[in-house]
């Protein structure tokens, strides 16, 4: 096949390894990554997949295309396979080499470029924090005036009519409402809709005092609409007293109030059949002109760093790399001390030059390792039977006094005597031929249990 469409096929290699390693570095120093970073990328991923066989097909089961472009897809595919672990090889030295061909002034205005992007990239975590502070303000304010006004509309003059008179009505009106604003309120004055870009921003020490006016901005609109809806019903005095009530118990029951929240922003969504958020994961940033990048990684819950602090794991002082972040669940970990603790599944951002970064890549992809007896335990414990015969030397022992327990290092949760099933046993039980008892433990241990005992006036190490 090769031979016979070998013109098209070297043609089209070629024009696939060298028309994608300069598109894809090309992107790569537009999208602000370092040159080594942009080199190598495209020179990793210039093959073409088995993708095209499929595209090759469509065609010819179109009849859009001529009987040659399957095989000359399927070869060219095999060809660039071939080739792509020694592009991946020589990417290095071809760094190497454009960077000392590459003219100094040129070399400067990259790095200036990539150092802009860095700029843009907190620019726009400025713009997904902004527009969802406006975004969600808007929301609840509709929501919650639209609450009060309904309230003091209709919900007010039923409760004075119809249930009860005079003020204690409108406390009744007032509590009725306030149960229903919680929701919003608690949203509007706590709810962070973009936790992940404001956690970046807050890193930078530049920009915390514009973030924390904008926390006290919430609070102070919040604490304003329970103002409103109390002048609606009460005076001055009364307003204030009863305004801090709300207060303290916005506090004690946030919890519950965020868990319903979620539940009514989790049915909403739902409903709508709205696509879902996704999170944007920063990875591999250059922060030139020094080659250092932010790079995430997840933390397996086998890793050996699990349980301990940054402290024991020495990071900066064995690896050179500082732990910028750490994303524990809905908690973000900004600038952690060293007594800070390593969870399975954290999200642990550093930086760090990128033979640094691999380094510690490495390190936490170390397993625990076990003890002997734990990777035995761990691997082995199952669920066995063991039938009592005789000369068995469980024979006329009960459960107490079999020795199970040490010499298994499993439990007895069942024994089957005359077709008759006991559960959980009582430990008192003994045993008699024919039983069929059910072990949780180590089968390799479970099976020496079913070596028959000495025979009397013979030494045990001897049988």
């Amino acid at each position: 096949m090769m031979v016979t469409y070998a013109g098209p096929i070297a043609l089209i290699t070629l024009v696939t390894l060298v028309g994608k390693a300069i598109s894809i570095t090309g992107g790569g120093l537009i999208s602000g990554q370092g040159l080594k970073t942009s080199i190598q990328s495209g020179m990793s991923v210039s093959q073409i997949g088995e993708f095209s066989f499929i595209i090759a097909t469509l065609g010819l089961t179109l009849k859009v295309t001529s009987d040659f472009l399957y095989p000359v897809a399927v070869a060219v595919s095999a060809v660039t396979t071939f080739t792509t672990p020694y592009m991946i090889k020589f990417s290095e030295p071809l760094y190497r080499l454009v960077e000392r061909l590459l003219p100094a002034k040129w070399q400067k205005s990259l790095n200036e470029y990539s150092s802009g992007t860095q700029i843009i990239s907190t620019t726009s975590d400025w713009k997904l924090v902004l527009r969802s502070y406006v975004l969600h303000m808007v929301v609840y304010c509709v929501i919650i005036i639209s609450i009060i006004l309904l309230s003091a509309q209709y919900l007010n003059p039923f409760i004075v009519e119809n249930v009860v008179n005079g003020n204690w009505g409108d406390v009744v009106t007032t509590a009725i409402t306030f149960l229903v604003m919680a929701p919003f309120l608690w949203a509007l004055a706590v709810y962070h809709p973009q936790k992940e870009a404001q956690g970046r921003i807050w890193a930078n020490r530049n920009y915390r005092s514009l973030v924390i006016v904008l926390e006290f901005g919430r609070v102070a609109v919040a604490i304003l609409f329970i103002g409103v809806l109390l002048n609606q019903f009460f005076s001055v005095q009364l307003a204030i007293v009863v305004g801090l009530v709300m207060v303290a118990f916005l506090m004690m029951f946030s919890q519950k109030i965020q868990q319903f929240y979620i539940r009514i922003e989790n049915r909403f969504v739902k409903n709508l059949n709205a696509r879902e958020l996704q999170e944007a994961v920063r990875m591999h940033h250059t922060l030139t002109p020094w080659d250092v990048h932010l790079t995430s990684f997840e933390i397996d819950p086998g890793s050996a760093v699990v349980g301990k602090s940054l402290l024991d794991l020495q990071v900066r002082e064995k690896y050179g790399v500082n732990v910028a972040v750490i994303e524990r669940g809905d908690r973000t970990i900004t600038a952690p001390t060293r007594n800070e603790l390593i969870f399975p599944n954290d999200k642990v951002f550093v930086v760090g030059e990128e033979s640094q970064t691999e380094a510690f890549r490495q390190f936490i992809q170390t397993r625990s390792v076990l003890t002997s007896s734990q990777e035995e335990e761990r691997e082995s414990v199952r669920l066995q039977k063991l039938q009592i015969r005789a000369g068995s030397v469980l024979l006329h022992k009960s459960i107490r006094n079999s020795g199970v327990r040490e010499k298994t290092k499993g439990l007895i949760v069942g024994v089957e005597r005359k077709g008759r099933r006991m559960l959980n046993p009582d430990s008192e039980l003994v045993f008699e031929e024919g039983d069929i008892v059910w072990i949780v433990g180590l089968p390799r241990r479970i099976k020496q249990l079913e070596v028959a005992s000495p025979e009397p006036g013979i030494p045990e190490a001897l049988a």
